[in-house]
């Protein structure tokens, strides 16, 4: 099995589009019991924009993710903590725009439920589907990247001047 950035992307996207529709369908049995039926369409549009926005934010985080793997420490902690607050604002921007077309044909509580609820159950649902170990191994191990993280090669230094340390123990003796 496939335990890739790319594949757990993918993963990812097809959640989260499946539960922007069922967020659609949930809000089409709601207005249906309104008796609103016409209100349906703007919350379907507001939980597709919202999963739609999802599914951007999870494709920048591989992407983000890609590149990381490829810098040293200082310079990946940067550019992480830059693209998650690039795409927290995207969330705000959303938001901010769902609520000024609020009413028109965009539903703002669609957008909300969508934007707060698909992708937290996205990434919990990761956990079913792919072993902690195998994530990270293939993170550290990511196409286009070095081999090992920089942790990992101090921790091979390490154990190899025990090693050597212990030979020249064992040689005097």
């Amino acid at each position: 099995m496939d335990y890739s950035v790319n594949a757990v992307a993918n993963k990812m996207v097809f959640i989260i589009a499946l539960l922007s529709l069922v967020i659609a369908l949930g809000g089409l049995v709601f207005y249906h019991f309104t008796g609103d039926i016409l209100g349906a369409i703007p919350f379907a549009v507001g939980a597709a924009t919202g999963g739609g926005v999802n599914i951007i934010k999870v494709l920048w985080l591989k992407r983000t993710v890609s590149r990381a793997v490829n810098l040293d420490a200082t310079s990946a902690s940067l550019h992480l903590k830059g693209q998650y607050f690039l795409r927290l604002m995207l969330t705000l921007a959303v938001l901010l725009i769902s609520g000024f077309l609020h009413g028109t044909f965009i539903n703002l509580i669609g957008v909300a439920i969508a934007l707060l609820a698909t992708m937290p159950i996205a990434s919990y649902s990761m956990q079913f589907f792919v072993p902690k170990d195998k994530l990270a191994e293939s993170v550290i191990n990511a196409p286009g990247g070095s081999s090992k993280n920089p942790a990992q090669n101090a921790v091979d230094e390490i154990n190899a001047i025990v090693a050597e340390a212990e030979k020249s123990t064992e040689a005097s003796e």
